[in-house]
């Protein structure tokens, strides 16, 4: 699952009320690789608060279904509305959880979705000391755990 291009965020977009609608256990596994899509198209649009829904929201649907690799996307892009929104401590432990997660799952939504612009200037806030530390606090987290942090539960 590549960052979408600028011009495919009106056909995802388009499809947002088939995929926050549908009930999780009805999803498709295409849906389901969807619904994180929509928060990187909302953040490409410059909505950082929009993303955060609909990172949450896949998340939401990731814990219900219990799809690890839609989990580790969606945390990732809550790393960067975390980071966006000026807790640069959160988007480490999330970026750490959500590199683990996916990698575990046989997928690095770091290296697939590398919009890391807030994230970057999280990282040079924090410092690379506190940095390395709150990523590798993150990736030790089990998946509930992850989600629980993501959720802020």
């Amino acid at each position: 699952m590549d960052l979408l291009k600028i011009d495919e965020l009106a056909n995802v977009r388009m499809g947002e009320d088939v995929v926050t609608s549908a009930r999780p256990s009805k999803l498709e596994p295409e849906g389901l690789d969807k619904a994180p899509q929509l928060g990187w198209a909302v953040l490409l649009e410059g909505d950082i608060a929009g993303a955060r829904s609909k990172f949450r929201e896949a998340a939401m649907i990731a814990r219900q279904v219990g799809r690890r690799y839609v989990a580790a996307d969606a945390i990732w892009g809550l790393a960067q509305t975390a980071a966006a929104a000026g807790d640069p401590d959160l988007a480490a432990r999330l970026g750490g959880a959500a590199f683990a997660l996916g990698t575990d799952a046989g997928r690095d939504p770091v290296a697939l979705n590398p919009f890391v612009h807030h994230h970057d200037d999280a990282r040079a806030a924090l410092g690379e000391r506190a940095w390395q530390k709150a990523w590798a606090d993150g990736a030790v987290l089990a998946l509930d755990d992850a989600l629980g942090l993501a959720l802020r539960e």
